[in-house]
C-alpha cells in the first residue's frame, strides 16, 4: 500500500504539469484570436464609416484611421472603391480583411504545428 502512493503522486503532478502546458497554450490561442478580432474589428469600423460617409476630420474616424493605416496601407490601390448612395464602398478594406482572416488561420495552423495541439472550433 506505501508504493501505491508515490505512483498516484507522480500520476498527479504528471497530469498538473500536463494541465499547465494546456493552459499556455489555451492563452497563446486566445490572444492570438483577440488580436486579429480587434483588427477585424477596426477594419470594420473603417468599412463601415465610409460606406456611411462619415465626416473623415472628426476624431474617432481619424482614431480609426490611424490606428488602422499600418495594417490597410499595402491594400489602399489594390481595388477600386466606387461611390453608392451613401458614401463609398471601400474594397480595398474588404480585400484587407480576407487577407488577414487567412494570415489569422495560417497562425493558428502554426501554432497548431509548434504546440502539438490542434483547437476545437477552426
Amino acid at each position: 500500500m506505501s508504493t501505491q502512493a508515490p505512483e498516484q503522486h507522480d500520476v498527479a503532478r504528471t497530469l498538473k504539469k500536463r494541465e499547465r502546458g494546456r493552459h499556455w497554450r489555451d492563452r497563446a490561442f486566445h490572444l492570438i484570436d483577440f488580436a486579429f478580432t480587434l483588427l477585424y474589428v477596426l477594419l470594420g469600423l473603417r468599412l463601415l464609416m465610409g460606406l456611411v460617409a462619415a465626416n473623415h476630420e472628426a476624431g474617432f474616424a481619424r482614431f480609426v484611421a490611424l490606428i488602422t493605416q499600418p495594417f490597410y496601407g499595402p491594400f489602399v490601390d489594390i481595388l477600386p472603391s466606387p461611390a453608392t448612395g451613401w458614401g463609398t464602398l471601400e474594397l480595398p478594406v474588404v480585400f484587407c480583411i480576407g487577407v488577414y482572416l487567412l494570415l489569422h488561420l495560417a497562425v493558428r495552423r502554426l501554432l497548431e504545428v509548434l504546440l502539438g495541439a490542434r483547437r476545437p472550433g477552426w
